[in-house]
């Protein structure tokens, strides 16, 4: 079981080959200046992957809908477990 998520190589607007690491159990902020990527990675990278792995799981009608999602210019995620599958 991970103790954390980890993604590298995050290529999504302004987050350029970045990498992170954010620990389960403990409160998590994203901060930065305006334009500096903290929606990017919160919603079209974290949640984003985590909503297409739910959507993996589930019957054959529901998978269209993850095929049409964009999938997260990244190297690598980890962390963000399978829900129930």
């Amino acid at each position: 079981m991970y103790d954390h998520i980890r993604i590298e190589h995050i290529r999504e607007n302004n987050l350029k080959d970045i990498s992170v690491e954010i620990p389960y159990h403990k409160h998590t902020v994203i901060a930065g200046v305006s334009g500096s990527g903290k929606s990017t990675l919160a919603y079209d990278v974290i949640y984003a992957t985590a909503q297409r792995r739910l959507l993996d799981c589930m019957w054959d009608q529901e998978k269209i809908f993850s095929r049409k999602m964009k999938q997260p210019r990244t190297g690598y995620i980890e962390g963000l477990s399978m829900v129930g599958c």
